[in-house]
């Protein structure tokens, strides 16, 4: 199973035919051993706010818009039309 899959525990613990509380219990053991790991450590806040970051923003508007439509025209104005230009 990959990591970067993003299944939930209850997939998890059915592919793997074990209770959800079981792979909780995995994952936070996991997470324990690498956050205690120097490898695995973030910067500190102090460490952090020294760093100038730039960034770079870019919005798209994505709003629906009504779109206008011309009316039907409905077939009774047509004969109508049609008899009186005859």
């Amino acid at each position: 199973m990959y990591y970067r899959e993003h299944c939930t525990q209850f997939y998890k613990g059915g592919t793997y035919q074990i209770s959800e509380s079981a792979i909780s219990r995995a994952i936070k053991g996991i997470e324990n051993i690498l956050s205690n790991a120097d490898a695995f450590t973030l910067p500190g806040k102090a460490k952090l706010s020294g760093i100038r970051q730039e960034y770079e923003v870019l919005l798209i508007d994505a709003t629906e818009m009504c779109v206008e439509r011309s009316e039907k025209i409905s077939t009774s104005n047509i004969q109508a039309r049609r008899k009186g230009t005859s």
